[in-house]
């Protein structure tokens, strides 16, 4: 959002650094709504990684990879597959790979049937630090996110919103 040089301009730009440290963030209905959510991602994301961290596991993105080979149907996806489903470039997910593939928690395998298919499995050591993060994972989410969601009912409102947002729908 850019910032005004008027210091009168600048109060309705941007949020003043004292609105953002109290957490009222600039706007109403969808604006405020977004910027409070993209907040408490960041900050929930943070805390979560702090978690894996602390415990000498792997980062978020690293652990969410390996977790997407484990639960495709063979236990292996392609690269482009791993990129469209972590949300990030086929170039992002290349490099997070080098350095899980020299770490030996995974291998790449081209394609018996087409070479210029390269899938991602799993190897026996990157299943054994996968399930130990997995746990460290699910105790973090909960310390961190699922407390907030008070009830069933919540939980699937806040569901279908995510829901809505992640396929784009405009409104009607």
């Amino acid at each position: 959002m850019p910032i005004a040089k008027d210091p009168g301009i600048a109060r309705e730009v941007a949020p003043t650094r004292k609105a953002v440290a109290k957490g009222s963030l600039p706007g109403s209905g969808g604006e405020s709504v977004f910027y409070n959510f993209y907040k408490a991602y960041k900050l929930v994301y943070e805390r979560i990684e702090r978690d894996l961290s602390g415990a000498g596991q792997a980062a978020l993105s690293p652990l969410e990879m390996m977790h997407r080979i484990d639960v495709s149907p063979e236990g292996r996806l392609r690269l482009l597959d791993l990129a469209r489903s972590l949300v990030t470039s086929p170039s992002s997910v290349t490099r997070m790979m080098d350095k899980l593939v020299k770490q030996g928690l995974i291998v790449r395998r081209e394609s018996e049937l087409d070479r210029r298919e390269t899938f991602a499995y799993l190897t026996p050591k990157g299943k054994q630090q996968l399930d130990k993060g997995m746990k460290i994972l699910r105790k973090a989410i909960e310390k961190h996110f699922e407390f907030a969601l008070t009830s069933p009912e919540e939980t699937k409102a806040f569901v279908d919103v995510l829901h809505v947002l992640i396929q784009g729908k405009e409104p009607s």
